[in-house]
C-alpha cells in the first residue's frame, strides 16, 4: 500500500513537472506559441513592410530575422541577431506589389531556435480606411488589406468616410456626436468640424478640395473647406432626407440620393438646382466620369437605375434583393453592386449586363474600387470582415474581427509618395 501510494505521488510529481516545463514559452510543445515569438505580424505599406512582435523576457539572446521575396526559393537572413528588448523593424526600400515573406526566430547560447513565427506582406502605395460603426474606430487597413495598420478610436459610432486623394486628407462623419472629422495622417492633425446636426454621406470636390456632408436633420447639404469653415456655397437644398452624393469630377456638379422625395438631384458647383429625377427610394450613387452617367441603387425597390447627364432615367435592371453600395471601374467599364439582402457582390457591364456574382456573404454594404488593379474592396459587416475580389470574382485577401464594418474608402497613395500631405493646411 505505501509502495503504490509512493508510485502515486511520483506520477503527480512527474505530471506538474511537464506541465510547468510545457508552460515555458520557449518549449516548442507550448500550445500558445509552440516555441515561437508571440504576436509576429506584417503590416505592408508604401515600399515597406513594418513587422511588430510581442516582447519577451527570458533566456533568449535575441532574435534571427528572415526574408524570402516572392520569386526567391528560400529565406535569407536580413539580421543576424536583433536586441532581446526589440519588438518591431522596419524593412524599407521595397519592391511594390511583390509578396514578402518574414520568419522570426528566437536565438538562444546554441545558436537560433530551429523554427520560427512566420508572416508575410505584399506592400503598395493604397491607404484603404473602415468605419467601425460598432468599436466607434477609424481603421486604415495595410496596403494588401491583410491587417489593421491604425486604429482611431475617437468616434462615437462613425459611419461615412472620404478621401481627397490629392491631398491625402480623410473626412469621417460621426452622426452621434454630431460632428465631421477632418484627419490628415501625414502629421496627424485632427480637426472637429461641429456645424452639421446629423452628418451622413461625404463626397470630396477634386478640384476645390472640398467636402460635401449629407446632414439629415437639417434637409441640406453642407459643403466645407480643408480649414473647416462653410464653403461657397455653405450648403444646399433643401433635401428631404439625403442618404447619399457624388460629384461630377468634370465639372464639379453635385447628384444627391433624395431618399425621402424619391428622387436624385443635380445641383451646379455653385448651389444651383439643375433638375429632379424621380425614382424609387434611391440609396447610393456613383458617377462614371467617362460617359458622365449616374448609377443609382435602391435598397428597398431592389433596383439599379442608370441616370444621364441630363437627369433622364436610360435603365432600370431588376434582379436584386436590396443593393446598397455602388462602385464603378471607369478604366474597365465595370460597375460594381453590393447586393445587402442577398449578400452578394455584383460585377455589371456599362450596358447593365451582369458579368458574375460572387455570393455566400451573410451582407455586404460599402464598395470601393482599386482602379489600380480592379479590384474591388467591401465591407461585410454580418461577420465583420472585409474582403477583397478581384475581376474574376476571386477573393484576393480578407481581414475578420472588425466590430460592424460600415464605409469604406481607398487613397491611392499618390499624395504620400508625392509628399504633399504633411504640408496640407489644415488594431
Amino acid at each position: 500500500m505505501r509502495a503504490l501510494t509512493a508510485l502515486l505521488i511520483l506520477a503527480l510529481f512527474a505530471t506538474g513537472c511537464s506541465r510547468r516545463d510545457r508552460a515555458n514559452p520557449f518549449d516548442p510543445g507550448n500550445p500558445s506559441t509552440r516555441g515561437r515569438p508571440a504576436g509576429f505580424v506584417a503590416l505592408a505599406g508604401n515600399s515597406n513592410i513594418v513587422l511588430r512582435w510581442q516582447r519577451l523576457d527570458g533566456e533568449q539572446l535575441g532574435y534571427r530575422l528572415a526574408r524570402r521575396v516572392q520569386g526567391d526559393s528560400l529565406f535569407r537572413v536580413l539580421v543576424e541577431l536583433l536586441s532581446p528588448t526589440a519588438t518591431s523593424y522596419g524593412d524599407f526600400g521595397l519592391l511594390n506589389g511583390r509578396r514578402h515573406e518574414y520568419r522570426l526566430s528566437f536565438v538562444f547560447e546554441g545558436g537560433p531556435a530551429p523554427s520560427g513565427a512566420e508572416d508575410f506582406g505584399t506592400p503598395g502605395p493604397l491607404r484603404p480606411w473602415v468605419t467601425a460603426f460598432g468599436s466607434g474606430e477609424l481603421l486604415r487597413l495595410t496596403a494588401d488589406g491583410r491587417r489593421v495598420m491604425s486604429s482611431d478610436p475617437f468616434f462615437v459610432n462613425p459611419t461615412a468616410v472620404a478621401v481627397d486623394p490629392a491631398q491625402g486628407l480623410v473626412w469621417v462623419s460621426d452622426p452621434f456626436s454630431g460632428v465631421v472629422v477632418r484627419i490628415n495622417p501625414g502629421n496627424g492633425e485632427r480637426l472637429l468640424i461641429n456645424d452639421p446636426d446629423l452628418p451622413g454621406a461625404i463626397a470630396i470636390d477634386p478640384i476645390r478640395h472640398t467636402a460635401w456632408v449629407c446632414d439629415e436633420r437639417q434637409s441640406e447639404v453642407a459643403q466645407f473647406r480643408i480649414d473647416g469653415n462653410p464653403g461657397l456655397p455653405p450648403a444646399i437644398g433643401p433635401v428631404d432626407l439625403a442618404l447619399s452624393l457624388a460629384v461630377d469630377p468634370i465639372d464639379q456638379s453635385l447628384w444627391v440620393c433624395d431618399n425621402g422625395a424619391r428622387a436624385v438631384r443635380q445641383f451646379s458647383s455653385s448651389g444651383a438646382p439643375r433638375w429632379a429625377s424621380t425614382l424609387p427610394r434611391p440609396s447610393r450613387i456613383a458617377i462614371d466620369s467617362l460617359t458622365r452617367t449616374g448609377w443609382v441603387t435602391s435598397f428597398e425597390s431592389g433596383a439599379v437605375m442608370i441616370v444621364a447627364a441630363n437627369g433622364a432615367v436610360l435603365d432600370t435592371l431588376r434582379g436584386f434583393s436590396g443593393p446598397i453600395g455602388v462602385a464603378i471601374d471607369t478604366r474597365r467599364g465595370r460597375v460594381w453592386v453590393a447586393d445587402a439582402v442577398a449578400g452578394t457582390i455584383v460585377a455589371l457591364q456599362r450596358d447593365g449586363t451582369v458579368e458574375r456574382r460572387i455570393t455566400g456573404f451573410p451582407e455586404v454594404r460599402e464598395l470601393a474600387v482599386d482602379l489600380s488593379t480592379g479590384n474591388v474592396w467591401a465591407t461585410v459587416p454580418g461577420d465583420g470582415r472585409v474582403v477583397v475580389v478581384s475581376p474574376a470574382g476571386a477573393i484576393v485577401t480578407q481581414i475578420g474581427g472588425i466590430s460592424l464594418p460600415h464605409a469604406i474608402a481607398l487613397d491611392p497613395g499618390t499624395a504620400f509618395s508625392a509628399g504633399l500631405a504633411a504640408g496640407a493646411s489644415a488594431r
